[in-house]
């Protein structure tokens, strides 16, 4: 039976995260399961000569102001939307995407939630990146949350209906008994889908594709 005790929620303070964060209070509250917020300031860059010793203001300085501005807000984020919810919160300084790894290890997490992308050309990339290196190193089950322009309450998000590729390699089975289980958890109705390559046929007048 599939068991989901602690979820694991990097945000990065923008309406992303929160959309996100929405659904993983949601599997929180159907699971019973602890929330772990967490939030990683990353190396401070800045072009060559710029902050350097002897400034007013060093770059030491203002990494410990990222930092302790970063602390603040992680306190204080979602307090309404996760009330009822066991909550801790972890702010590490480092790479983000090794550091959730990382986190994710060490605290036995069970699922990471985090979006594929935010708002803008930046976000979009920083989130992107970020979620491609948790999907390929994570030992655990990662939830990709899409942001929608009208995202639902935590409250009343819901899952009814759960779609599961498989490509029917050795790997389809354990995929497929995951979908199962979460199906069978939420009472949500399950579809499996196999997509083949179709078959491009040369002849006269040029060529097309017919579907196998």
């Amino acid at each position: 039976m599939l068991s989901i005790q602690k979820i694991l929620v990097p945000v990065v303070f923008t309406d992303t995260s929160r959309h996100v964060s929405h659904q993983a209070a949601w599997l929180a509250r159907r699971f019973h399961a602890e929330m772990i917020l967490l939030h990683v300031v990353p190396p401070l860059s800045y072009p060559v000569g710029v902050l350097e010793s002897g400034d007013e203001i060093t770059a030491r300085d203002l990494h410990a102001h990222i930092v302790q501005r970063a602390q603040k807000d992680l306190d204080q984020a979602l307090r309404p939307e996760l009330s009822g919810i066991a909550v801790t919160r972890v702010l590490l300084r480092g790479d983000p995407a090794h550091e959730i790894v990382k986190t994710a290890r060490d605290r036995n997490v069970d699922l990471i939630v985090m979006s594929t992308h935010g708002h803008g050309m930046f976000y979009r990339f920083l989130l992107g990146s970020v979620t491609a290196k948790v999907l390929h190193e994570s030992h655990c089950s990662v939830w990709t949350g899409a942001h929608v322009e009208e995202d639902p309450p935590a409250r009343e998000f819901s899952i009814r209906r759960v779609l599961c590729s498989v490509d029917l390699s050795a790997h389809s089975r354990h995929t497929a008994s995951l979908a199962a289980e979460l199906a069978t958890a939420l009472d949500a109705t399950l579809t499996f889908v196999h997509i083949t390559s179709g078959v491009e046929v040369w002849g006269p007048g040029g060529s097309h594709v017919d579907p196998v």
